[in-house]
């Protein structure tokens, strides 16, 4: 599956109006860390490899320079297939090269609320060091699917008055904050 998704950082106001009729899924807290090597070269490749709550992840971004601000991001948390993107033999210990070749780039924890409203989920996320957003996403099976995606997202968007920027991310924003150097390099360059 590929996630199509737009973040947003709404008034009050408008998330109340947002989520009012819409299904509550869950509420949960997360416990984000982000790994990558001393050069950040996954990063660069618009790869983020996570370690949520337990468990791996890798998200590939699949299209970098949409104008919109909406990414688009197939998620694998298959070991085998996780090695193989980060470019290790697939029969290596995942937690092993992680250890022995990766660094903490980012450790962050987030409080989620999550919504479904028609075919969207609507994530309200707030981080320990105090960045909210929103985010509206909608799956889908086949990358030709995604240019509808992200038009229904920006759409059902815009019905809610919603200002279609580009936020800053809680990836990015805590770089900001607590590593500003890494920051520098990453999104300023």
């Amino acid at each position: 599956m590929i996630e199509v998704e737009k973040k947003f950082q709404p008034t009050d106001a408008q998330l109340q109006n947002l989520i009012e009729g819409a299904e509550f899924v869950k509420e949960k807290d997360i416990v984000d860390v982000y790994y990558d090597t001393p050069t950040f070269e996954y990063f660069k490749k618009h790869i983020k490899l996570r370690l949520r709550d337990g468990e791996y992840e890798l998200k590939i971004k699949t299209n970098p320079s949409n104008i919109f601000g909406t990414k688009n991001s197939i998620e694998i948390t298959d070991h085998k297939e996780i090695l193989e993107k980060l470019g290790f033999d697939s029969s290596d210990d995942l937690d092993k090269v992680v250890k022995e070749n990766l660094e903490i780039l980012v450790d962050l924890r987030t409080h989620r609320i999550e919504y479904k409203k028609e075919v969207f989920i609507i994530d309200i996320d707030e981080t320990d060091f105090g960045n909210k957003s929103c985010e509206i996403e909608i799956l889908v099976e086949h990358e030709s699917e995604s240019a509808e995606a992200e038009k229904k997202i920006l759409d059902f968007a815009k019905r809610f008055h919603l200002e279609i920027t580009n936020p800053p991310t809680k990836f990015g924003e805590y770089l900001r904050l607590y590593r500003p150097e890494v920051y520098q390099e990453l999104f300023l360059k």
